[in-house]
């Protein structure tokens, strides 16, 4: 099935109709450019001007992080900054030529690859990364009342995280679910406290059980047993309705992490059969070739084509 914006790969041959369904939730149920993008833009300025000095760093663009995401190794923001100050730090981000040759050059090892580049004798605090992130996502008042800790950043900051757009379509959960899914879940490499923010507003909480979510307060992607634990959850689950067994599953995300961590999961020991998995990218329409080269088994620019994936699978399986 192809078109202009979504395809699904002609070969693709699960074992059953599409029993569950997991998310990701940044760039997939929640427009984020303007609050966790703009959180990284906002720490690497910072740091880069009050801690080092420097008068005019080059800008982190949106460019530079669909490089960074394609390479793989940064399924959370805080690694993402501290990969970009490394790279400043290190004199490689003048252009964008030289980044995406650094984005190849790191090959999906994000952290450990940065602190690898860094010149000797200019220490990168990876903590003090984490908690100016976490006030410009935050806010400078609810940073401190959630983590207990003062704000550095003054003047202080109102929270990026007030600025994101819910992507997901009001009617999409039952869309699915008259087609034939029975489960939802959460793979994410939020926290519990960020995914807190906006779960209940967003009326996630109608349908996705919390026993049924991953966070990166236990797990982060591209470790496939993040999609292994909540396909464990959702078994359980079944088994306590008296449903049978989950067979095949899909999971949507937008990086290189996100289909890594399926692949990962297909590599996992298992001691019964596993549930089936495919990976749905999430992306923009020019970057399909690119995800569908890498592996994915459908494409699509929007969380609400998900219905029309679903349908053709289902399809391939009467």
């Amino acid at each position: 099935m192809t078109n202009s914006t979504l395809w699904i790969r002609p070969t693709l041959t699960p074992p059953g109709p599409v029993d569950a369904v997991i998310f990701d939730v940044d760039g997939v149920l929640f427009e984020t450019s303007a609050s966790f993008d703009a959180a990284v833009k906002a720490t690497t300025q910072d740091l880069l001007t009050q801690v080092y000095g420097m008068t005019a760093p080059r800008p982190v663009t949106e460019a530079e992080l669909g490089l960074f995401r394609k390479a793989g190794g940064l399924n959370n923001d805080w690694d993402m900054a501290y990969v970009l100050i490394a790279l400043r730090l290190a004199g490689r981000a003048n252009t964008l030529k030289e980044l995406a040759a650094a984005a190849a050059e790191s090959g999906g090892r994000g952290k450990a690859w940065a602190a690898e580049i860094l010149p000797r004798r200019v220490p990168l605090d990876y903590d003090l990364v984490v908690q100016i992130f976490n006030e410009y996502y935050w806010g400078s008042e609810q940073f401190e009342r959630v983590f207990d800790l003062p704000a550095r950043i003054d003047p202080p900051v109102p929270g990026l995280w007030q600025r994101e757009v819910k992507l997901l379509p009001a009617d999409l959960p039952e869309r699915l679910r008259a087609a034939g899914v029975r489960a939802f879940g959460i793979a994410t490499g939020r926290t519990q406290d960020e995914l807190n923010l906006v779960f209940a507003s967003a009326g996630l909480d109608q349908f996705i059980p919390q026993a049924h979510i991953v966070t990166a307060d236990s797990l982060s992607k591209p470790d496939g047993r993040v999609l292994d634990r909540v396909l464990a959850a959702m078994q359980r689950t079944a088994a306590q309705a008296g449903q049978p067994p989950i067979r095949t599953a899909i999971y949507c995300g937008d990086t290189m992490d996100d289909l890594q961590a399926v692949v990962n999961y297909r590599g996992l020991a298992h001691a019964e059969k596993p549930v089936w998995v495919g990976a749905v990218a999430v992306v923009k329409a020019e970057d399909f070739a690119f995800f569908q080269k890498a592996g994915s088994d459908a494409t699509v620019e929007h969380i609400g084509q998900l219905g029309q994936i679903v349908d053709a699978i289902n399809r391939v399986r009467d």
